[in-house]
């Protein structure tokens, strides 16, 4: 009998033990919306109206520590320049900055001029083991003339490393 009750204690122990490390592990899938999009590229709504790229890339450079400069492209022009301040490992999600500060996304929607990024929106993006990236984003922003633009549901998936 002692031998029974001793060996429910083990192998009630040894189920405890695999469950606890099971439950402490973090999910290695990204949360962010680009990532599980379903189309390749950067889509958004500027303004309410659906943007959807032809091309992109990213490519690392180095200006005060390590960066990742990322262009998007439509009908051959870029449309959109990030500039992600830091360095880029698993999922990170950073402030749009226009001081260029470490940890932070600046950046430019090119349409009939630079129109910078407004400060106070994020992103969220994620460098996958096959060296592409993914996020979302959504900003205001505001051209040279003044005029406003608002970018919403900026999902970005499959851009490779040039």
């Amino acid at each position: 009998m002692k031998k029974i009750i001793l060996s429910i204690l083990v192998l009630t122990a040894l189920l405890s033990a695999c469950s606890k490390s099971s439950s402490n592990s973090t999910p290695t899938t990204p949360t962010n919306s680009g990532c599980s999009g379903s189309v390749n590229g950067l889509t958004a709504k500027i303004n309410g109206t659906a943007f959807q790229s032809d091309s992109g890339f990213y490519q690392w450079y180095n200006f005060n520590g390590p960066r990742i400069r990322i262009s998007i492209k439509k009908a051959g022009a870029e449309k959109f320049a990030f500039y992600v301040e830091d360095t880029l490992i698993g999922t990170k999600t950073m402030a749009f900055s226009t001081a260029q500060t470490r940890g932070s996304v600046n950046g430019y929607y090119h349409e009939g001029g630079l129109n910078p990024f407004i400060t106070g929106d994020s992103m969220t993006i994620t460098i996958n083991s096959d060296k592409t990236i993914c996020g979302s984003f959504k900003c205001t922003g505001q051209s040279l003339s003044g005029a406003k633009y608002v970018i919403t549901e900026g999902e970005f998936k499959n851009i490779p490393v040039r």
